[in-house]
Formats: structure tokens, C-alpha cells, sequence
């Protein structure tokens, strides 16, 4: 019996947040600064960085 009531428990805890997320007013909308903070980084220049840094010794 104890089973049953964790898992409802659990599962309705679950739906409550998720609707109190799907309710929220700015869910939908981008800010100018989030569009602006993306940055776009290509594969190359990851590991071209990490291979430079790795050659180098620190004094």
C-alpha cells in the first residue's frame, strides 16, 4: 500500500511541475540578450585550442 502512495506521490508532484512550467508567461518568448549571448563554435577550433594548450609548459 505504501508502493501505491510513493508513486502517486511522486507522479502527481511530477504533473504539478509540470504544469506550473507550461503555464509561465515567457516560456515562448526570446530575450535580445539570450539572442545574443549564443555563440557559434566549429569542432575545428575546439580541438585546435586544447591541442595548443596541451604543448605548452607552464614555468
Amino acid at each position: 500500500m505504501i508502493d501505491y502512495f510513493a508513486l502517486a506521490l511522486a507522479h502527481g508532484l511530477l504533473v504539478v511541475a509540470f504544469l506550473r512550467l507550461a503555464t509561465r508567461e515567457g516560456l515562448d518568448a526570446e530575450s535580445e540578450t539570450a539572442a545574443s549571448a549564443e555563440q557559434v563554435v566549429e569542432p575545428d577550433e575546439i580541438g585546435s585550442k586544447s591541442r595548443r594548450q596541451r604543448g605548452r609548459r607552464r614555468p
